[in-house]
């Protein structure tokens, strides 16, 4: 699918709010109705998968957090904590 497409096909997304982010008149609606199908659509499980996170140190100090488990084979600098 071309940008183009995808940008017609989105537009209503595109239009929801102007350029200083206040939401457009009528906008919300257009979009209700227009994602209707997938608004009302039930979703094929109601699963919720919880992630456990862990945070990761590396050699300089730096801290970040990351699915717990995730591992870590590409740098062995980065110790988990």
């Amino acid at each position: 699918m071309a940008f183009r497409e995808i940008d017609e096909k989105n537009r209503v997304l595109w239009d929801l709010v102007d350029d200083a982010g206040r939401i457009q008149p009528g906008a919300v609606e257009e979009l209700q109705k227009t994602y209707a199908d997938e608004i009302s659509m039930i979703p094929g499980t109601n699963a919720v998968i919880h992630l456990q996170w862990e945070t990761w140190k590396s050699a300089n100090g730096w801290l970040w957090d990351v699915p717990k488990g995730y591992g870590n084979v590409t740098n062995p600098s980065i110790e988990t904590k």
